[in-house]
């Protein structure tokens, strides 16, 4: 099965760009989600860090619960800048898990 979202934590980015949960991933950076979980961490770390070093938004396509497909536009914070320390524990730095 694809990656899909868990739970989307209240104001974090990944609420701010659209996510809810039960996203099924499709895309990360105009690229096809892998099955594997170890794949796709490995893909999305990587497509977020070239956001990040860019100053863009990390563009994620996502098929909904309704059956429509989006692309939403997760705004990445820069390089340097550090994440809290619980992000990871409470949903990952763009608050999805």
């Amino acid at each position: 099965p694809s990656p899909y979202v868990l739970c989307v934590l209240k104001e974090s980015r990944g609420q701010k760009a659209g996510f809810v949960g039960g996203d099924v991933l499709l895309q990360v950076a105009g690229r096809p989600v892998s099955e594997s979980v170890a794949s796709f961490d490995k893909a999305y770390s990587q497509a977020r860090t070239e956001a990040a070093k860019k100053r863009e938004a990390l563009r994620v396509k996502v098929k909904h619960t309704n059956g429509a497909t989006e692309t939403l536009a997760v705004r990445i914070p820069p390089l340097g800048i550090q994440r809290s320390r619980n992000s990871r524990r409470e949903g990952g730095a763009d608050g999805v898990s």
